[in-house]
């Protein structure tokens, strides 16, 4: 009976000792993903989106592409 008790404590105390660590390391990652984000907002490093405009994306590369095939879509292309 004693022995029993006294693995039920050890095992209560080892749940209690793992939580505890698992909620230092959680509090440790949200700390340094918040200060990573507050270092890369400050030197304006950090943009969650970039608008592109639709001219540009549309816009072919002038040295990677097949000019017959943008004219098959319909599009301009320069003949140098």
């Amino acid at each position: 009976m004693r022995s029993s008790i006294l693995w039920l404590l050890r095992m209560l105390y080892d749940i209690v000792i793992g939580w505890l660590i698992a909620l230092i390391r959680l509090i440790n990652e949200c700390s340094e993903k918040r200060n990573h984000n507050k270092r890369s907002h400050d030197e304006n490093r950090y943009k969650r989106c970039q608008v592109i405009p639709p001219h540009i994306y549309k816009r072919p590369d002038p040295l990677i592409y097949s000019q017959s095939y943008l004219m098959s879509l319909g599009l301009a292309v320069t003949w140098d």
